[in-house]
């Protein structure tokens, strides 16, 4: 049970983060003078986009504990690793780390649980950044790739 209750925790944790920084800047925003109301959109935007996730992801728990087959659909990959660079483009991340995205013009796509891959991407991103600050690079560069073979 503390293995699955962990699991749920780091998997909430990411998009619940982005919501809070995003709607830290919405206000931000709407503060200045004058009011940025198109940067405070955005942020609002990202904000809902993140809510959505966590729904995705409770969603994808709930159905792992239930029998019966997983949802699974026609993902594009490239769209799943666009979404996470863009939610990535601003927390800590973005700051000491550059994501280079080097995808296939053909929109590859892949049979799959789109929430468990972008969850699956997710974690590999966080774990090159961390692998990163380890290694003392001061500013390094995460490459994601996609390729229809």
């Amino acid at each position: 049970m503390a293995e699955v209750s962990a699991s749920i925790t780091h998997e909430l944790s990411q998009p619940l983060a982005a919501m809070s920084a995003n709607a830290d800047a919405c206000c931000r925003w709407l503060s200045a003078n004058p009011p940025t109301i198109e940067r405070a959109r955005l942020s609002a935007e990202n904000v809902h986009r993140d809510a959505q996730m966590s729904s995705e992801i409770v969603k994808g728990m709930r159905s792992m504990f239930q029998l019966g087959e997983q949802e699974r659909a026609h993902a594009n990959v490239n769209a799943i690793i666009r979404d996470i660079c863009q939610l990535l483009t601003g927390e800590e991340l973005s700051r000491s780390a550059i994501i280079v995205q080097n995808l296939d013009k053909s929109e590859p796509h892949a049979v799959a649980d789109p929430v468990q891959i972008r969850q699956v991407l997710m974690n590999l991103f966080r774990n090159a950044f961390e692998a990163g600050i380890e290694s003392d690079v001061e500013r390094q560069v995460i490459r994601a790739t996609s390729e229809c073979t």
